[in-house]
């Protein structure tokens, strides 16, 4: 076992278009196995982009490949970026003794094209960011997998904590709350409500909770640090889930930012080392209920205990940390792979 594990050569099909992609959550969890030993290719990094050219030079024994609809020149959600694109990368398929991970980042959304991915290349192990009840859910294809890793969504520490530094006492901090993201709906149903409710506030008697919009998806570089800068100088974070109950990024930002964060995440997807210090709503409660929850939990805000939660959040997910666990993850399925494929042989 020792002996496959010092000498796996793990890789990833890279995109180097999450560099300037609006979140940068793709960009950190590759650079997170990098960190952790994964060789990157790709045409931003080792300038190739033929899959069976890159197998013959790396001789890989696991292959992480990012999530195609962001690489695929002929899907929209690529932005048209035809230099991330990879070329037969259905040749995994035929490599038995390579084994094969894909992540699954939206089950909610083009089902049919992520699992046509998945048998593309004969996918071994699913990797996602939420919980395995919500994924299967939505994505019923991933049912037939035995191996899905989770991961989570990252943060990156080293640029959270100075904005800390800058706003974690009470005098430099909002006396107000903040509710952010897309409204839709069909989608995020209790978050446009309470949006909605909130305009309607301001124009009776003003309120204590400001909103700010999600900008769209683009590739004119990472949002993400304006964000957090911003979330840096509320006390409260609201943060809804999707209607598909996703752990979604905003949890672990608006903690390691040192919001109270308030969530509808459902009481049976137990988040790591910050679930304790999340303050649940319900999915059906009112959204007036909800922000004035919200409003009562400004007053308890106190920064000596949220900048120490804000840290022992970051520790945990800083990208080179959710990068080392996840790398641990796949290696030890890997190991049971190839000694199963030994057995055999």
């Amino acid at each position: 076992m020792q002996r496959i594990k010092d000498n796996m050569v793990k890789l990833i099909l890279g995109n180097k278009g999450y560099e300037k992609h609006m979140t940068d959550e793709g960009d950190q969890l590759q650079k997170g196995l990098v960190n952790n030993g994964w060789i990157i290719s790709g045409m931003g990094y080792d300038g190739m982009n033929n899959v069976p050219a890159i197998i013959e030079r790396y001789k890989p024994d696991v292959v992480f490949i990012q999530d195609k609809r962001d690489w695929d020149k002929n899907f929209n959600g690529s932005f048209g970026d035809e230099s991330n694109h990879f070329y037969n990368v259905n040749v995994l398929s035929n490599y038995k003794n390579i084994v094969k991970v894909i992540p699954v980042k939206d089950a909610g959304s083009v089902v049919e094209y992520q699992e046509g991915f998945a048998k593309e290349v004969n996918a071994d192990i699913l990797v996602t960011y939420y919980h395995q009840k919500s994924v299967n859910r939505h994505s019923l294809w991933t049912n037939n997998y035995n191996h899905i890793v989770r991961t989570y969504h990252s943060v990156d520490k080293d640029y959270i904590m100075p904005l800390l530094d800058k706003n974690m006492i009470d005098s430099v901090r909002r006396d107000k709350g903040i509710v952010s993201g897309a409204i839709n709906k069909q989608v995020y149903p209790q978050r446009t409500n309470i949006i909605l409710d909130l305009k309607q506030l301001i124009s009776d008697k003003g309120n204590r909770i400001d909103t700010y919009m999600h900008p769209g998806y683009g590739m004119k570089g990472a949002m993400t640090p304006q964000y957090l800068d911003e979330l840096t100088k509320y006390k409260v974070s609201i943060c809804t889930c999707s209607k598909y109950q996703f752990a979604l990024r905003k949890i672990m930002e608006a903690v390691s930012c040192g919001c109270i964060c308030l969530t509808n995440l459902p009481q049976w997807d137990e988040l790591p080392v910050i679930d304790k210090y999340l303050v649940r709503f319900s999915m059906g409660d009112n959204s007036k209920d909800i922000i004035k929850l919200a409003e009562e939990y400004i007053d308890k805000w106190y920064d000596k205990n949220y900048v120490d939660i804000a840290r022992e959040c970051m520790e945990y997910y800083d990208y080179n940390n959710i990068g080392r666990i996840l790398n641990e993850n796949i290696t030890e399925l890997v190991i049971k792979h190839k000694e199963k494929t030994n057995e055999k042989h």
